[in-house]
C-alpha cells in the first residue's frame, strides 16, 4: 500500500510542467493545488489560468471535501 500511495507525489511535480485543461485532470491529488499556487508566486511571468489565491482556495475546498468523505 505504501508504494501505491507514492504515486500521489508525482502529481504535484507534474503540475510544474502542465498547464491548460490538463492541470484540472491531475488536480485529483490535493498537493497539486498548492504546487500550482507556489508556481504562480515563484514565476509571475508564466501564464497561469488562476491566481495564487484562487489556487489555494480550490485546494482548501478540495481538501475539506476529501476529509469530509474520509471521516464520515
Amino acid at each position: 500500500m505504501m508504494k501505491a500511495t507514492g504515486i500521489l507525489i508525482i502529481f504535484p511535480i507534474l503540475s510544474f510542467y502542465v498547464d491548460g485543461w490538463l492541470e484540472y485532470v491531475i488536480g485529483v491529488a490535493p498537493g497539486v493545488w498548492s504546487a500550482k499556487a507556489i508556481t504562480s508566486l515563484i514565476m509571475p511571468n508564466l501564464p497561469m489560468n488562476l491566481t495564487f489565491t484562487q489556487y489555494m482556495t480550490i485546494g482548501w475546498i478540495y481538501s475539506i471535501i476529501l476529509l469530509t468523505f474520509t471521516y464520515s
